[in-house]
Formats: structure tokens, sequence, C-alpha cells
């Protein structure tokens, strides 16, 4: 695996290459990209380890997950996504998330983004 890399649910092939490409070219360097569309009962690490099962499309719901970024370079990619794409709910590869399934996840990071809302 690259050292820097991005998981995708929600968005099909083109979108992702589009938000990859701006941050490598930020970076300057090669970024990893994984698919976690139809792969809802997949655990994330499983998608990481067998690239392979990567799948990308279109969802209402989105996420992207920053691998192998620090808080710099996540806030350098919070600033500068590209305005033709949706965005996404943000979130980081975790030691407790790795192992989770990819639905539960989901309804994780909508959940936080609900408590987050109503707290503004």
């Amino acid at each position: 695996m690259a050292e820097l890399g991005l998981l995708f649910y929600g968005y099909d092939k083109e979108s992702a290459d589009v938000i990859t490409m701006t941050y490598s070219a930020d970076f300057g360097e090669e970024i990893e990209i994984y698919g976690a569309v139809e792969s809802d009962n997949l655990q994330v690490q499983d998608i990481l380890e067998y690239p392979e099962k990567s799948r990308f499309g279109n969802g209402e719901n989105k996420f992207l997950m920053f691998l192998g970024f620090d808080n710099e370079q996540i806030s350098r990619c919070l600033k500068t996504f590209p305005a033709s794409e949706k965005r996404p709910i943000f979130c980081g590869l975790t030691e407790h998330n790795i192992s989770w399934e990819v639905n539960h996840l989901m309804e994780h990071l909508i959940e936080e983004k609900r408590e987050a809302t109503k707290q503004k």
C-alpha cells in the first residue's frame, strides 16, 4: 500500500479519480484508492487488504476515509476538496473502525453528523 490512501463510499471511479488527482498534485505523491460500494458487509480491513474487492459507484450517502494522512494533510484536503464534487462525510482510519463493516461505519458517520448538526 502507498503511504497515503483514500477509501471512497458513494463515489463512482471518475469522481474518485478527480478527488485523488487533486490531492496527489497537492502533495506531490501517489495516493492509493479503494472503493467500498457494494461492500456493506465487508470489514474496512478486508477492503484495504484485498484491493481487488474495491468497488466504486454513486450513492446518496458518501464518505471519504483518509489513510495514512496526518492532521495537517487532512486539514489541507478539507480546504482543497474539488468544488465539482459533492462533499462527503470525512473520517480517518482508526484502530477501532478498521474492523467495522462498511454499513456499520456509514451508519456511525451519519449519526455523528446528525449529532454535530444538532449541537450547532
